[in-house]
């Protein structure tokens, strides 16, 4: 430990603030300039010859597992997600999936979910999307006004029958 960061650590032990409250302005704006342009390269990428933005790409750090009430594997690891170099095949499987808008996904070890990357919320294959889901809804919402006018004309129509 060098001099410099025990001080700050007695600093920041004795007022009670967090170290990030002790960094000086300047110095956090240039920490987030310098995390912004390495992060830059993974915040878009190529979809028909366009640049899109892409939404979450951040994966969950190596923790343990936590879950909810008394789940079962409570304190399970979860592993990290390595990348991997794909000089010997050995990625699990490249997709060619028109009908979904993920980028990328896997699956995490502590509960075998699957985790996915999407393209972020203001894309337009993300707009098409949410469109035809809601296009989709309202004709099924048609679909039950239709079929609730038609339900007690057909009871009556029996009735009026015997």
């Amino acid at each position: 430990m060098t001099r410099s960061s025990s001080t700050l650590l007695i600093k920041q032990l004795s007022n009670g603030l967090p170290a990030k409250q002790l960094v000086s302005l300047q110095e956090r704006k240039e920490a987030k300039k310098a995390k912004d342009e390495f992060e830059a390269k993974y915040t878009t990428c190529l979809l028909d010859g366009c640049k899109k933005k892409i939404g979450n790409f951040h994966v969950e750090p190596p923790r343990l597992f936590r879950g909810q009430g008394d789940h079962p594997k409570k304190g399970a690891l979860k592993d990290a997600l390595v990348p991997v170099l794909n000089v010997s095949n050995t990625w699990k499987a490249v997709t060619h999936n028109n009908t979904v808008t993920w980028l990328a996904n896997w699956t995490e070890n502590a509960n075998s979910n699957h985790e996915y990357i999407f393209l972020a919320a203001e894309s337009s294959l993300k707009g098409q999307s949410n469109m035809q889901k809601f296009e989709k809804a309202r004709e099924l919402k048609e679909m039950k006004k239709v079929k609730m006018r038609q339900t007690p004309l057909a009871a009556v129509s029996f009735i009026v029958n015997i």
